[in-house]
């Protein structure tokens, strides 16, 4: 009996001195028996395609070995979640385009379902004991697309952000010793330089009006300044301030003063491209996504497409570039919160900031992206990005307060439709303005000013 009680008293021993400091084996058995935190991320498949999203789970994967992560990714996801999300099943992490029409990100800012993010850029950085807000280029977080409320509470989370403003060649430019214009004044003195040589000065996608927006509001936030908010959060007679009606004059001085490219109004995005690069027109608005869907076949020998700002009321008013992209959100009802926040840290690393230059010609919203990205742009791309400091052009991130539910007027289709008109003679600025306010005072009925 003292024996068989030795034996069990020397297991016992044996047993919690294992526990205390487990060998190799005992190791890996409990490394194969904890279970994986989970991670899901929703993606919207888009420029950079699903190689890139691949790698980025990899790359997280190494350094954060105990997520298990699963991706969804598809040209359409927000569809797909759509019914995921009304189910209770919403995913932790969406990534989303600005201009999605699926409109899932839209409803989730309306029913207040995002979770709120200002832990995450107040807190530190992914590689980095900085603060994360500290890494992200000025002015993007505090912008509508980020903080949607109008609180300055942080909901959304700007990504790969994509300049857009007046498309030119470059070479055209060189040959003709033409500077690019900084006012208005000298935006139409160029074209009547342009009328000279048998150019147009302007055309535009009349058949998708909304690009228009990548001229018409850094235009007006140069002209409103510190007002500018008062535009995206819908404010009472904004639209009548004589700041705006100056800028939407411009507007309709390139039809009244012979400058618009005929056949304007019934082009598509591939027939104003395709005018551009014979070089019958100088200007058009576009931006980066241009690079992907441009046939080399259309363009003149020595084509160079660049981008330049907006033109403003005086020389010495504050230059804008339109800047748009993806949106990162968390749904307020996402099962794994942290997971997701870590993930979104990381997206922000100097790390992946290069692996989005290298697949994808893309620029990380972080302050130092372009420096880091330079060695893997494409001097098209490369050229495109330097906007914002050779044009001395600050970005202006694109987007509008939330919209309350019970409404169905949308801000693009009220200040861009009626452009055919505009465009025609067949509406002035005043009448043009009138319209958007019109509109803009029956969506603050539901305001609570």
């Amino acid at each position: 009996m003292k024996k068989i009680t030795r034996y069990f008293l020397m297991i016992t021993i044996i047993t919690a001195i294992a526990a205390c400091a487990p060998g190799p084996e005992a190791a890996d058995l409990q490394a194969i028996s904890k279970p994986k935190q989970e991670l899901t991320l929703a993606i919207c498949e888009n420029a950079y395609g699903r190689d890139f999203w691949d790698e980025a789970v990899r790359l997280f994967k190494s350094d954060n070995p105990e997520y298990k992560v699963t991706l969804k990714i598809g040209p359409n996801i927000g569809d797909v979640i759509r019914p995921d999300i009304i189910a209770g099943k919403a995913p932790d992490f969406i990534c989303i385009s600005g201009m999605d029409p699926s409109g899932v990100v839209t409803a989730l800012i309306q029913n207040h379902g995002l979770l709120e993010l200002d832990d995450v850029f107040h807190g530190p950085a992914y590689d980095s004991t900085d603060s994360l807000k500290d890494k992200i280029g000025d002015g993007l977080l505090s912008s509508y697309k980020c903080a949607p409320y109008g609180d300055g509470k942080i909901f959304l989370a700007p990504g790969a952000i994509a300049p857009a403003g007046l498309v030119y060649n470059k070479t055209l430019f060189n040959e003709h010793g033409w500077d690019l214009p900084v006012t208005w004044n000298d935006f139409f003195a160029l074209g009547e330089a342009a009328k000279k040589e048998g150019l147009y000065l302007f055309t535009y996608q009349g058949m998708y009006p909304f690009y228009m927006e990548n001229l018409l509001l850094p235009a007006l936030a140069s002209a409103l300044g510190s007002d500018y908010g008062k535009i995206t959060n819908f404010s009472p007679d904004i639209w009548q301030d004589e700041r705006v009606l100056y800028v939407l004059e411009q507007i309709t001085r390139i039809y009244s003063d012979a400058h618009l490219l005929p056949g304007s109004i019934f082009a598509n995005h591939i027939d104003v491209k395709a005018a551009h690069m014979q070089d019958s027109v100088l200007f058009f608005p576009g931006g980066m996504g241009l690079l992907a869907e441009t046939d080399a076949a259309y363009a003149k020998t020595g084509y160079q497409m660049s981008l330049a700002p907006a033109p403003v009321p005086q020389a010495d008013d504050e230059r804008f570039v339109a800047t748009r992209g993806e949106q990162f959100s968390i749904p307020l009802a996402a099962k794994n919160p942290d997971a997701a926040k870590l993930f979104l840290r990381f997206l922000y690393s100097d790390r992946m900031a290069e692996l989005y230059a290298k697949r994808g010609d893309a620029l990380m919203s972080t302050k130092d992206a372009l420096t880091i990205a330079r060695p893997h742009l494409s001097d098209e791309a490369y050229r495109m990005l330097r906007i914002m400091s050779d044009g001395n052009a600050n970005p202006l991130l694109i987007g509008f307060a939330a919209i309350p539910d019970e409404t169905n007027i949308a801000p693009c289709h009220e200040i861009y439709g009626p452009l055919a008109k505009v465009m025609t003679g067949k509406m002035d600025a005043r009448q043009w303005a009138n319209g958007i306010e019109q509109a803009f005072s029956e969506m603050r009925c539901h305001y609570d000013y």
